[in-house]
């Protein structure tokens, strides 16, 4: 036992430490991007998350409803803006994103491609939030006569500098002619239904 051994101990140490810390800097995978991965959203639920486009660029989400129902979805940040930004934007660095709604007919995993039946931008330039009101039954939002699954894509877009931003995302269903058993009577009408 000679008096390196101390030293080979903390060597071992010092060279675990530093792999740790070079370990938490890499990127990780995020389970929500993409559409297979999707978070829920439920009647009420509402959630906060936040994306950037040189990281975890994009957020699914993802709900069910019945036939009849009607969803509204709204998305909002309360981030700004960055401040002035001389050398990378000339002005003031801000955000910009986008809110996707794809029904499960047309979701295929992959931003811009595909049907979307919702594309809207928003940012901290302009307006920080968007609702959006889907009736399934609609032409366009796909003449759905059934129970329908939709997927929401919340994204970060490319800009100057900062690309990051939080958000918070609030999923609401109007039962009011909700019809459990697709029987073509809503629910509060439909003597017969029994769910």
């Amino acid at each position: 036992m000679g008096p390196n051994r101390g030293s080979i101990s903390r060597r071992f140490l010092s060279t675990g430490i530093i792999f740790c810390l070079f370990i938490s800097l890499l990127p990780s995978a995020v389970a929500d991007d993409d559409w297979a991965n999707a978070n829920v959203l439920t009647d009420g639920s509402s959630s906060s998350d936040s994306v950037d486009y040189e990281g975890d660029g994009e957020d699914w989400w993802t709900i069910d409803i019945i036939t009849g129902d009607k969803l509204e979805i709204f998305v909002s940040s309360p981030t700004g803006d960055y401040g002035f930004d001389l050398f990378g934007c000339f002005g003031t660095d801000h955000w910009e994103g986008k809110v996707q709604v794809w029904d499960a007919n047309f979701v295929n995993g992959v931003a811009e491609q595909g049907e979307k039946r919702f594309d809207q931008d928003f940012g901290s330039s302009g307006s920080t939030q968007i609702n959006v009101n889907v009736n399934p039954s609609a032409s366009e939002w796909g003449s759905h006569s059934g129970s329908t699954t939709w997927y929401i894509m919340v994204k970060s877009k490319s800009t100057c500098s900062r690309d990051d931003f939080d958000y918070s995302i609030t999923a609401t269903i109007d039962q009011y002619d909700r019809d459990s058993d697709s029987d073509g009577f809503a629910d509060r009408e439909d003597e017969w239904d029994y769910t």
